[in-house]
């Protein structure tokens, strides 16, 4: 098994405190994950101009096959946070917009976001705020980049190490 550095057990320890953390749950006010994210994402599409999404959309986003966002759909749909219908222009195409409650959930967990990081802002400070935000795009730059590099890999065979 490779050694494990020591800064890298801390970092280690670090996102397990993160995860063990209530923040993420009140954020999530009793809803799913996966729920609340692409109820976000539909509403930043209304908010850009697009009133919905193909669920062939929504799959690629999340990167799943569209029966499993079938089966994400319709416990939502039951809720009333969301409607499905077929595209008058394409009936093989079926699309999701949100409801006027979908909206109210969205409107709520922004509020609950921006006022947990403003706490954290204050809390930390606006230096080592902006800090940690650029410290997050390099680890995000760093995922990318290793992302690139399995994909590359799968495609020739190669299995380098990452």
């Amino acid at each position: 098994m490779a050694e494990l550095k020591q800064t890298a057990s801390e970092l280690i320890d670090s996102l397990v405190l993160i995860h063990k953390s209530s923040w993420f749950r009140r954020i999530l006010n009793g809803h799913k994950k996966n729920d609340l994210m692409l109820m976000l994402h539909l509403r930043r599409q209304e908010d850009l101009g697009e009133q919905d999404m193909r669920v062939s959309d929504i799959s690629a986003l999340l990167n799943v096959t569209s029966p499993t966002v079938t089966q994400m759909l319709n416990p939502m749909e039951k809720k009333r946070y969301l409607d499905r219908y077929v595209d008058p222009k394409d009936r093989r195409v079926i699309r999701v917009k949100l409801t006027p409650v979908g909206r109210e959930v969205t409107d709520e967990t922004v509020l609950v976001i921006v006022k947990h990081l403003n706490q954290l802002v204050e809390y930390l400070g606006e230096a080592d705020s902006l800090q940690l935000a650029q410290l997050m795009h390099k680890i995000s730059d760093y995922s990318d980049e290793m992302n690139s590099i399995l994909a590359m890999n799968d495609q020739t065979g190669d299995e380098k190490e990452c």
